[in-house]
């Protein structure tokens, strides 16, 4: 996902904390382009741990390379 589609989630995140989206699920879903399965989960999560629940915990998928392969790769 590119930086500006990022923010752009975060953004309908923070409204759909606010409660400003409340009644809103179905447009979130279809803004965003995701189930409204995913939208009722960061619902329960917000209201499970409020707007910190809703922020990014980085990628869901396993690193291209290990630490070992890392180092090897050398410096930036």
């Amino acid at each position: 996902m590119s930086a500006v589609g990022h923010e752009r989630r975060e953004q309908v995140w923070t409204q759909l904390g606010n409660g400003s989206a409340r009644s809103a699920k179905v447009w979130i879903a279809a803004d965003l382009r995701v189930g409204l399965r995913l939208v009722q989960k960061w619902r329960r999560a917000w209201r499970g741990g409020g707007a910190e629940a809703l922020w990014s915990k980085g990628s869901h998928r396993r690193p291209r390379l290990d630490d070992a392969a890392f180092a090897r790769s050398g410096p930036r």
